[in-house]
């Protein structure tokens, strides 16, 4: 039996406006980002790049609430996941 320490990601700022900032532990490269909303809807599927550990996205018409993101490695394994708030 083998268990994995979840992927710690910081968000930040959280609560948002705008703008999302990741900072982790993941290899410099490219990553899918999900984000979906408390029902399970996606709301956003893009590709962020990081560098130093640190990726940043803007949110498309953010609307107020909490929602929840899944980052995706290229093979389409988790990396890891997370939620924030948006308070606009």
């Amino acid at each position: 039996h083998i268990t994995l320490n979840p992927l710690q990601i910081r968000v930040f700022p959280n609560p948002t406006q705008d703008w999302l900032h990741l900072q982790t532990t993941l290899s410099d490269g490219v990553y899918q980002l999900g984000i979906y909303d408390t029902q399970g809807k996606t709301i956003e599927l893009t590709s962020v790049s990081f560098i130093s550990g640190v990726g940043k996205h803007e949110l498309v018409q953010p609307v107020a609430g909490l929602y929840f993101f899944q980052l995706l490695k290229a093979d389409g394994h988790i990396a890891g996941s997370g939620r924030f708030l948006v308070n606009n």
